[in-house]
């Protein structure tokens, strides 16, 4: 049987004016799994941890991610709807 996936990240992409910090990312983390993310500084992984916090509501970002039981979606940078 395959472990519940825990956080579902699709497509999602993060930009502040014309500088993308994360550039349609798409992963899933299942239960029991330990994930990590590494990349040089300036890499946009702390702005996808933020993302899917959703603690960068300033700049909304684009796509779909899943914690859990909690779901966002955005269609646009302007689209401040939550599913």
């Amino acid at each position: 049987m395959d472990k519940e996936i825990v956080i579902s990240v699709e497509d999602l992409t993060k930009k502040f004016g014309n500088f993308t910090a994360v550039d349609h990312i798409t992963l899933q983390v299942r239960r029991g799994e330990i994930f990590g993310f590494l990349g040089a500084n300036g890499a946009g992984k702390t702005q996808l941890c933020a993302c899917c916090a959703d603690s960068a509501s300033r700049h909304p970002a684009v796509g779909r991610w899943q914690a859990m039981t909690f779901s966002a979606r955005r269609k646009t940078s302007s689209d401040t709807s939550a599913t």
